[in-house]
């Protein structure tokens, strides 16, 4: 799915070599496997593996005097294409096109095109083939081609990995009236690029997890020409012609994504676009983590750990708050944890997962002794608050606020995460309870979000795994992140904010007629030991020094059964008052 140069120049020319070869073993049966279209139009056919076809695409006299160039495209989704002019002009690749200048006498445009097996047993492949015309002295893409060989290379060149993927392409020319006598311009005449264009980078996204070739062809259709990339994809970046032609954007494996490229002229205001490029960030063809075994059995099970704990803690986190202290002093020491052993280690994905968790309930078990015994809830508050300030802040980034060109640094992006942290607790650093059920709820519902997504595709994962990639992959920080926003990121935004909402009546309810924080573990341990136990006493007796049927005695001898007192507090209280009343009656 990415733009493939056979492994280099030894791979491209033993490609060039069997398209020869089988160039001369097809001329036998060439009307068989003639592909008739016209000049502005496109159409889907099932190619043979490893057969050269012929395309004749028609010209009509009128699009020649419209027109300056034709781009002539082949896109498929897994398999490899070769595409060669006429004038063997070639190009190998998934999704491949080549520019024709288009003449006065010129009526017929001819091209190979074979598509390779890939060795598989797969024998038929469907390819979308397009002949888009590019008007009159609009901007030709690639016209000043420093990728390739090539003169007019409009293609993108991509490559990606698990974290990123990158692309590049030629800088455009400035557009030429067929009509003119002047001819089409020279790029090589020229030491610099031409200086009034200026390109758009956009993207399209396709459903998730979608991997159906209508789906891509359908999103193809819509990047092909500059105002439908325009009108139906998100803009992603802005570069003038003395930038480089190299970007580089967030990968997220299993996505399938549409890149293209507009060119502007700044004089005259006419476009052009390149031809797209389609990605998925992952392998069709690997047998273990490719394509259609993404998401691990780790991830999986670490997913459904935080949806099932996630529910417990925004429903009932504040009413249990011994386990809501454990599970996210466990989740925070792993998650910080993982960092550290991700940076500085090679090992593979189920090792830092399983040591992290293994690390984090270690270095979780003092703090949790010194709950147990002091009782002290305050400074685990407010921990738990930043630890949601700091979900939040990520959540700030994920938004095109984090392409902003000052947060492609590292320390201004650490700062900016440590600032935001520091401050969106500040509101409720205050009120204890309060602050503790939000957390409770916004961290939860989180928790429950991040669980179903690892087994339904969606984008806000990201929040927090775009976080760990700046943390722990080099270079990730001059990415420019762009996520997909479709229907279903709309239902689990929704989903986030019910539960949200959700959590924070029900802890209200459960709550409202309890003590604002439980007492230590510690002190409810002695009371379920001794029931006369009274922490707030520090431990003294309150049961009665007399039982209940002991006679007082005054200082006359006289025997009072009616002072049947519960403490000697209380004896002592009635008897002084009695001896008062009786010394003011003397």
């Amino acid at each position: 799915n990415s733009h493939v140069t056979c492994g280099g120049v030894v791979m491209y020319l033993s490609c060039a070599v069997l398209f020869l070869l089988a160039v001369t073993t097809s001329r036998a049966n060439a009307q068989q496997l003639n592909i008739t279209m016209e000049v502005g139009t496109s159409r889907r056919v099932l190619l043979i593996t490893d057969q050269v076809y012929f395309i004749n695409i028609t010209v009509a006299a009128s699009a020649v005097y419209k027109s300056s160039a034709v781009i002539v495209q082949a896109h498929t989704q897994k398999n490899l294409l070769t595409l060669v002019s006429k004038q063997m002009i070639m190009i190998n690749g998934s999704h491949v096109g080549l520019v024709q200048l288009l003449s006065e006498r010129l009526d017929i445009l001819e091209y190979y095109i074979m598509c390779y097996s890939h060795g598989n047993s797969e024998d038929k492949v469907e390819v979308l083939i397009v002949a888009q015309l590019l008007g009159n002295d609009v901007p030709i893409p690639g016209g000043c081609s420093t990728v390739s060989t090539l003169e007019y290379d409009p293609n993108l060149y991509l490559t990606f990995n698990e974290y990123t993927t990158s692309w590049n392409f030629s800088d455009g020319d400035q557009g030429f009236n067929v009509a003119s006598q002047s001819g089409p311009p020279v790029c090589d005449d020229r030491v610099a690029p031409v200086k009034n264009l200026e390109y758009f980078t956009y993207a399209y996204y396709l459903p998730e997890r979608s991997y159906s070739v209508s789906h891509m062809f359908d999103g193809i259709g819509n990047m092909l020409s500059s105002s439908g990339v325009i009108s139906k994809s998100h803009k992603s970046g802005h570069l003038l012609y003395q930038t480089p032609k190299k970007l580089s954007y967030a990968s997220t494996p299993g996505q399938g994504v549409v890149y293209n490229v507009v060119v502007r002229d700044m004089v005259t205001g006419a476009t052009s676009a390149y031809v797209p490029m389609v990605t998925y960030a992952c392998d069709f063809y690997a047998k273990i983590g490719g394509c259609d075994s993404l998401g691990s059995l780790i991830n999986k099970v670490v997913g459904a750990l935080a949806g099932m704990f996630g529910l417990l803690l925004c429903l009932f986190g504040h009413r249990f708050f011994d386990i809501e202290l454990i599970l996210l002093l466990v989740v925070i020491f792993s998650f910080l944890l993982f960092i550290v052993i991700t940076r500085h280690t090679d090992w593979s994905h189920i090792a830092r997962v399983l040591s992290s968790v293994a690390l984090g309930v270690a270095a979780s078990i003092p703090f949790i002794l010194i709950w147990c015994f002091t009782g002290f809830y305050y400074p685990f508050v407010i921990i738990f608050g930043m630890f949601m300030s700091f979900l939040l802040s990520c959540v700030l980034f994920y938004t095109p606020i984090g392409n902003i060109s000052y947060f492609k640094y590292n320390y201004v992006y650490g700062l900016a995460i440590a600032c935001c942290t520091v401050i969106l607790v500040l509101p409720l650093i205050l009120f204890a309870r309060v602050l503790n059920i939000t957390l409770c709820a916004v961290i939860g519902s989180y928790g429950v979000v991040f669980g179903i997504s690892s087994f339904v595709q969606n984008s806000l994962t990201d929040i927090i795994t775009d976080l760990l990639k700046h943390a722990t992959v080099p270079g990730y920080s001059s990415t420019i992140e762009t996520h997909p926003f479709q229907f279903v990121e709309i239902i689990f935004t929704c989903l986030w904010v019910l539960l949200v909402t959700a959590g924070i009546i029900v802890q209200v309810l459960i709550t409202r007629k309890r003590r604002k924080f439980p007492e230590s573990p510690y002190k409810r341990f002695r009371k379920w030991l001794n029931p006369d136990y009274d922490s707030s006493s520090g431990g003294h007796e309150r049961e009665p020094l007399l039982s209940p049927d002991s006679n007082i005695t005054d200082d006359k001898g006289h025997s009072h059964q009616r002072w049947r007192l519960l403490s000697f507090d209380s004896i002592r209280i009635n008897y002084g008052s009695t001896r008062n009343k009786d010394a003011s009656n003397r």
